[in-house]
């Protein structure tokens, strides 16, 4: 993957796992870089979908999702994730993201990254990823 995270990212993510004792504290960090991602629209535009020469990691939007609903399982249900990655007070923000993202998803599928970018709801699923990320760090 190629995000970059600034030394002030690394150590809120670093936060992120210490203050909030869960059991895999490794796949909430990769939560903590998806909703980094997904909130961070100048990342996706230089990033997403394009093969970047030197950089080992390609970045996608279908990487990101894959964390949330396949890997980590956080999405569409973010309740069964409660003390294994997330804390009962992120659930009402993932579940907002959860809509937002979920929705978008169903009507554009397997769509391009640049089509999910260009589409009008995707400004709504930024913000509702900022939203679980605020929650995460809080």
């Amino acid at each position: 993957m190629s995000i970059t995270i600034s030394p002030l990212r690394a150590f809120e993510a670093e936060a992120v796992t210490q203050a909030h004792a869960v059991r895999y504290p490794s796949l909430r960090v990769d939560v903590w870089v998806a909703l980094t991602a997904l909130s961070d629209s100048v990342h996706q535009a230089r990033h997403w979908g394009k093969d970047v020469p030197g950089d080992d990691d390609f970045d996608s939007l279908a990487e990101h999702i894959a964390c949330l609903y396949d890997e980590c399982e956080i999405l569409p249900r973010p309740e069964r994730a409660v003390g294994s990655i997330l804390r009962a007070s992120e659930v009402p923000a993932m579940r907002g993201l959860g809509r937002q993202l979920g929705a978008l998803i169903l009507e554009l599928g397997d769509a391009a990254d640049g089509t999910y970018l260009a589409h009008p709801r995707w400004f709504d699923v930024r913000v509702a990823a900022e939203a679980a990320l605020v929650a995460m760090e809080s």
